[in-house]
């Protein structure tokens, strides 16, 4: 049987992680293009990053309890 809690509690940590991790890449996107360096790979993993981020929210949506009406 699953453990839908503790799987929605480990869903939320991971997207509060990745969406820390995502600030941090845009930080550092920023930082390359004001220096005049290449910051095509890191466009390109902000890219990714962002990916995984909308599949854990779509995730955690699927995990929310959900609570039918039904009428007559």
């Amino acid at each position: 049987m699953w453990d839908v809690a503790s799987d929605r509690v480990r869903v939320a940590e991971r997207i509060a992680y990745s969406e820390n991790r995502i600030d941090k890449l845009r930080q550092r996107v920023a930082r390359l293009q004001a220096e005049g360096s290449d910051a095509a790979q890191a466009e390109e993993l902000l890219v990714v990053a962002k990916g995984a981020l909308a599949h854990l929210q779509a995730h955690q949506s699927q995990l929310r309890p959900r609570r039918w009406i039904l009428s007559r």
